[in-house]
C-alpha cells in the first residue's frame, strides 16, 4: 500500500517547512506529529507490507507563503487518496484508520489555511 510511504514523505515536508522557515513551527510541529503517529498506525496494521523508510530529503520553497501553500496542498492530497484508500480497504480495521487519517489530514488542511490566509 502506497499510503505509508505518502504519509512519510508528507512528515518529510513538515520537517523540509520547519526547517526553512522556523516561525512555522508552531503550526507544522502538530501536524508532523500527527504524521508520525499515522506512519506509526498503519505499519502496526501493514506489518506484511512494510516498505524501507523515506530517507530522501525534501525541501521546502523559500518563500514561507509558497512553503505553507504548498503544504496544504500536500496535505490535501493526503486527505484525498486516505479517503480513496480507505472506500478500498478491505479490512475494516485498516478502513477506520484510513477513514481517521483523511479527517485528520481534513483538519490539518483548514487549520494550516486560516494560519496562511492571516499572515
Amino acid at each position: 500500500m502506497a499510503a505509508i510511504g505518502d504519509e512519510e514523505r508528507l512528515q518529510g515536508y513538515c520537517a523540509a517547512v520547519i526547517r526553512r522557515h522556523p516561525s512555522s513551527g508552531d503550526a507544522v510541529r502538530p501536524l508532523q506529529a500527527r504524521q508520525r503517529a499515522h506512519v506509526a498506525g498503519l505499519r502496526a496494521i501493514l506489518s506484511d507490507d512494510d516498505p524501507a523508510p523515506t530517507t530522501r530529503r525534501t525541501r521546502a520553497p523559500a518563500d514561507a507563503q509558497r512553503a505553507l501553500a504548498s503544504l496544504v496542498a500536500r496535505v490535501t492530497q493526503a486527505r484525498d487518496a486516505r479517503f480513496d484508500d480507505c472506500l478500498t480497504a478491505t479490512s475494516g480495521l485498516l478502513a477506520s484508520r484510513l477513514a481517521s487519517m483523511a479527517a485528520s489530514h481534513a483538519a490539518s488542511a483548514d487549520l494550516l489555511g486560516v494560519g496562511q490566509a492571516g499572515r
